[in-house]
């Protein structure tokens, strides 16, 4: 008997390994943007500091860098916002699916940028991979369990934090809502997970293979929008349906 067909897109974005994979999936683009741009591709509130900085010290040429980054990465989320309200009530599956490809093509761009000796190319490279990662936390915060986001850990710290803090000092431990903070920090704990081992793997992957790195990620993200579009949910560990 064939495995039942997802209904709809939060069969899949509300997969627990869903924010785990694209968690992991901003851990390695940050992670080499750092390592061979020396620059964050999501980390935003970092960016606007230096930027800040930047200003003050007039070095225009940081400042470009700086402002495009946080530019692009404005557009991306801009992006799955103008296409979400076009398109998900006519096929929310496919409207899913097709903005995790956009982010594929996104990452591949950056990663032939880096291949190709043009200029600005440290600046394109940025731009591509901040646009990534605008467009995938968009989507995250849109459709994933409990709407966390998945390019940076502040928020996902905070939260881990918080829930942290009420399983610590609730009295009864088999509660309904006890169960559910310890689900969600279970979730989180492993978001963050997602996005450190990401990191790091990306990190050693950048120094051996250069740009080829960035085939992690977007083979990542690939195989999770294929899943959306195609995938039975009968075959998906931990599926929420």
């Amino acid at each position: 008997m064939m495995s039942p067909r997802i209904k709809s897109a939060e069969d899949v974005m509300q997969w627990r390994g869903a924010g785990v994979a694209l968690a992991a999936t901003a851990g390695a683009v940050d992670s080499f943007a750092l390592t061979t741009i020396h620059h964050y591709s999501s980390h935003m509130s970092g960016t606007t500091t230096q930027l800040g900085e930047a200003f003050v010290q007039a070095d225009p040429g940081l400042t470009v860098i700086l402002l495009s980054t946080l530019v692009a990465f404005f557009a991306g989320s801009a992006l799955s916002g103008a296409f979400i309200v076009r398109a998900i009530e006519a096929d929310r599956r496919r409207t899913i699916s097709a903005l995790l490809c956009a982010e594929v093509v996104l990452i591949l761009l950056g990663m032939t940028a880096s291949l190709i000796a043009l200029f600005p190319q440290q600046l394109v490279v940025l731009v591509m991979l901040a646009a990534a990662m605008g467009l995938q936390n968009s989507v995250g915060a849109r459709f994933l369990k409990h709407g966390h986001r998945t390019t940076h850990v502040t928020g996902t710290l905070t939260d881990i934090g918080y829930h942290s803090g009420r399983l610590a000092f609730r009295k009864r431990r088999t509660s309904a809502s006890t169960l559910e903070d310890r689900a969600k920090l279970l979730l989180l704990a492993a978001t963050f997970c997602g996005f450190l081992t990401g990191g790091i793997l990306c990190h050693f992957l950048a120094l051996a293979v250069a740009p080829f790195a960035l085939l992690l990620p977007a083979i990542v993200v690939g195989s999770l929008a294929s899943l959306t579009a195609f995938g039975p949910a009968a075959d998906m560990p931990g599926s929420l349906r």
